[in-house]
């Protein structure tokens, strides 16, 4: 079995948002504050770039992150699955 550098210990929730997705639903229904009352980092996919979430996931994991989650419509959560695989 490979060998894996020790990480942190988990700290907190951590959120990928899309404020867009649904209409900006995350913005009518306070999502990113109400997250972030229970202590959740929340990333939100904001301006014209392309966002790697798999990518953004394993980053917050790989810095103590847990329960890494996804908030946004399909091309939100496609971009985003499997985010544990090689972190």
């Amino acid at each position: 079995m490979p060998e894996r550098p020790a990480q942190p210990p988990a700290k907190h929730p951590y959120l990928i948002m899309n404020p867009k997705s649904g209409g900006g639903q995350g913005g009518k229904f306070d999502l990113k504050p109400k997250a972030e009352e229970l202590r959740a980092e929340v990333f939100p996919i904001e301006g014209p770039e392309p966002v790697n979430g798999a990518d953004v996931a394993r980053h917050a994991v790989t810095n103590g992150a847990y329960l890494p989650g996804v908030a946004g419509g399909d091309g939100t959560l496609r971009r985003s699955n499997s985010p544990s695989r090689g972190a």
